[in-house]
């Protein structure tokens, strides 16, 4: 199970509502680590050594924390600075951050449609979170999709009702809870990749769609043919191509998927091809298949191994 840690960059967290809902609903999650910088730095004099081994010891990092002036608050923005150090998060050798998930979740004062070009705020959230976007880059860690849930900020009589600022956090909390669980379980992503593979097969048009996922280490086992490479791929495809017509049928069944470390996956299915050759006669073929697959950046699939034999 990845462990999960939430850093508040609350200034202060026992006066809030929203953020302070939204980090409750994680308190007895015992894969989740709460850690609230402004209770433990109150004169802002950051641990840079406890920080990182504690950055060390998870897989998903959860930035949680009011939206100020269009930026992160003081005591978050002063962690990056003193945390975030040459050869730890970023430099020649500072790849101890890497493949670990980086999650911003803020909640944000003013109305949605106010960041937009036309209204007061001008920018969409994207293009105000880009340089952490680039911070997570940077350290080659994986940026994951932001939330951030605006109206967020209840003052008596002025802004909202606590009633509604209440439920858009607990909405924030559930859609940050399933970005967790998302993340903890890739499966879901392993077998749409596997289901799209053949969908493209079925329609024979280019190779383009298969030639991502495949780099120079990757090997094929087709019946009694073995090779790598891309090129080699390209080949094996376009004698695919001369034998049988485009829009024909792949069934898969017993589809099993074992995960590693949720990066490496090992994959194992029946697939039925139902085709027609090109002079218009019955091609049909029943064939075991064993993938081995990890995900790169943006859980893009590579394909380590693939193995096909007839049944």
């Amino acid at each position: 199970m990845k462990k999960t840690l939430i850093i508040s960059g609350h200034p202060n967290l026992s006066e809030s509502l929203a953020n302070k809902i939204i980090i409750n609903k994680f308190k007895k999650d015992e894969n989740i680590t709460i850690h609230d910088l402004a209770e433990k730095y109150p004169d802002y004099k950051i641990n840079v050594e406890v920080e990182q081994k504690l950055l060390l010891k998870h897989d998903i990092i959860i930035f949680q924390y009011p939206f100020y002036w269009y930026n992160m608050t003081g005591i978050l923005k002063k962690w990056f600075d003193d945390v975030f150090t040459y050869w730890f998060a970023y430099g020649s050798t500072g790849d101890k951050l890497k493949w670990k998930h980086f999650i911003v979740s803020t909640t944000v004062w003013w109305w949605e449609h106010s960041y937009t070009p036309l209204s007061f705020n001008h920018f969409p959230m994207a293009e105000l979170l880009k340089p952490l976007e680039q911070t997570a880059y940077l350290a080659q860690m994986k940026w994951e999709k932001p939330i951030a849930t605006h109206s967020m900020v209840y003052i008596p009589w002025v802004y909202h009702t606590k009633n509604e600022v209440t439920n858009r956090a607990l909405d924030h909390a559930n859609g940050l809870l399933q970005t967790i669980e998302n993340i903890r379980n890739k499966k879901p992503v392993v077998e749409k990749f596997v289901k799209n593979w053949f969908a493209w097969l079925d329609i024979l048009e280019e190779d383009t769609f298969f030639l991502p996922y495949i780099n120079d280490e990757s090997n094929f086992t087709m019946w009694e043919d073995n090779f790598s490479w891309k090129d080699w791929f390209k080949a094996w495809y376009s004698e695919i191509l001369k034998l049988i017509k485009p829009n024909n049928t792949h069934n898969l069944s017993n589809i099993e998927i074992k995960s590693k470390n949720n990066i490496d996956f090992d994959i194992s299915f029946e697939v039925e091809l139902i085709a027609k050759t090109l002079d218009d006669k019955d091609f049909n073929l029943k064939a075991k298949e064993n993938w081995e697959i990890s995900l790169w950046e943006n859980d893009t699939p590579i394909i380590k191994s693939y193995t096909a034999k007839s049944l």
